[in-house]
């Protein structure tokens, strides 16, 4: 007789694997009025930025944190599909103008092709203090924070990214 023994072997960081996604910037690039060609909800995104293949992106979410009210909501905004190690994502939104579809490839000019995914979306409504918050598995793994709480508004003084966009550094610092 023949006996078989199977061992199972449990992976205990199943549901939190190591986080491949993170912020790369936080943009309000448009200011707050309404032009013929531009809405007053141009130019707000997230600069996001794997550092690994990630077959599935419905694992990541987004939340903005809109003038510091509300809590956080991993189910704001859900990506999907699929990036490869190094791949550039640009979450944004679409505003009211004329040319509000082409705000992003108008002022990015050429280099708006060096996004390799893109995602549209309405939870964009930064004003350039608000926080952003990216989950995994609805667990917060990365913000653009005031004093490390990602619920409060302004991780700097004023309006840091008002019209303009805050960008991480390599050491992870932002500027």
């Amino acid at each position: 007789i023949l006996l078989l023994t199977f061992t199972s072997f449990i992976n205990l960081n199943a549901q939190n694997p190591t986080p491949h996604l993170a912020l790369q910037g936080v943009l309000d690039l448009h200011g707050g009025s309404s032009t013929s060609l531009y809405g007053s909800l141009d130019g707000k995104a997230v600069h996001l930025k794997a550092s690994a293949n990630i077959p599935d992106l419905s694992i990541y979410s987004l939340d903005v944190v809109a003038n510091g009210g509300g809590s956080l909501d991993p189910s704001s905004f859900v990506l999907s599909g699929s990036a490869n190690a190094g791949d550039d994502i640009l979450v944004y939104r679409i505003g009211n103008g004329d040319s509000s579809a082409n705000f992003f490839s108008d002022y990015f000019g050429s280099c708006y092709s060096n996004f390799d995914t893109t995602f549209i979306t309405s939870i964009m409504t930064q004003n350039g203090d608000d926080p952003i918050a990216l989950f995994m598995n609805n667990v917060l793994i990365d913000s653009l924070t005031y004093s490390g709480n990602p619920i409060l508004s302004g991780v700097f003084s004023g309006d840091p990214y008002e019209d303009s966009w805050a960008y991480r550094l390599p050491d992870r610092s932002w500027l």
